[in-house]
């Protein structure tokens, strides 16, 4: 029991819950997450899940989409009334009575990466190229979170002040371009309710428009890895995600890459840890609380 954490992965479409130890998922199950407009709903889902588990873990641990700020969270886009610095962490505790670890899904992805996947322990920005764009920092052998929690969400990056609106409520944030969701749209002109999965598909087959779609979301995000190379002087960068694993998706990033001097070049490398990664970086990151 000493070393096995009882995480959570929360996200806007799917709940996961799973004892974790040493990097390995030992038991796993997963849920469609609640439709609410209040986060009690997903507190009384989380307990629910993690009762049947609860007595074998030491503590535990929640990546969830959204920003934590310590013991409190916010997540904008779930449109949740009390969804503004609220105490989850707290409200776990008491249904739980277990010491709760927050962290950011993206954030603890990219720990669990950095300790057991293809981070390899260098300082690394972890990518998540999906619906939407997530990210997370590691420099020095420390999880860079911030103050507010905002640190490494890359796809937040704003590229075009007069640009597409981003879920976020700003214009032209990277992630309306580059993700899944930016894809889908951008295809949407040339093909009728195109998903991102008929973009990449027409562009197998050669046609231009989806070629080129798929070129700017590989130009753009490269220029953002390039940019946090200088800013930060990361040595990694690895790319996961519904998109960032599609075939042929880093192969266009490294190519992209391999145009940059080296003093802006970044090593690309593919996530290893698929989903399960938020899970288990985030039970190593209750360990060390």
């Amino acid at each position: 029991m000493s070393s096995v954490v009882l995480a959570f992965d929360l996200g806007g479409t799917k709940t996961s819950c799973a004892l974790v130890s040493g990097g390995k998922i030992l038991e796993k199950s997963e849920e469609k997450t609640v439709k609410t407009d209040t986060a009690e709903d997903l507190v009384a889902q989380i307990s629910k899940m993690g009762k049947p588990w609860v007595d074998r873990a030491k503590s535990i641990s929640v990546a969830t989409l959204g920003l934590v700020k310590g013991a409190s969270w916010s997540a904008p886009t779930l449109g949740l009334k009390d969804g503004k610095n609220f105490p989850l962490a707290e409200r776990i505790y008491s249904s739980l009575n277990k010491d709760v670890t927050l962290v950011n899904d993206a954030q603890a992805a990219a720990w669990g990466e950095y300790r057991f996947g293809a981070g390899q322990e260098k300082d690394m920005l972890f990518v998540t190229v999906s619906t939407g764009v997530g990210g997370g920092l590691v420099s020095g052998g420390r999880l860079i979170q911030g103050k507010t929690g905002l640190a490494g969400h890359i796809g937040h990056i704003q590229i075009d002040p007069h640009g597409l609106k981003c879920t976020c409520g700003r214009k032209g944030c990277l992630q309306t371009y580059v993700s899944g969701e930016g894809i889908a749209f951008s295809g949407q002109a040339y093909y009728e309710d195109a998903t991102t999965k008929d973009v990449f598909a027409q562009a197998k087959k050669g046609e231009k428009w989806a070629k080129d779609i798929l070129d700017t979301s590989t130009s753009l995000l490269t220029i953002a890895i390039s940019n946090a190379k200088s800013m930060l002087d990361i040595e990694v960068a690895v790319v996961g995600g519904s998109v960032g694993l599609a075939d042929g998706y880093i192969g266009m990033l490294r190519e992209k890459m391999s145009e940059e001097g080296d003093m802006y070049s970044v090593e690309i490398v593919e996530a290893v840890l698929g989903k399960d990664a938020g899970l288990i970086g985030a039970s190593d990151l209750s360990l060390k609380s």
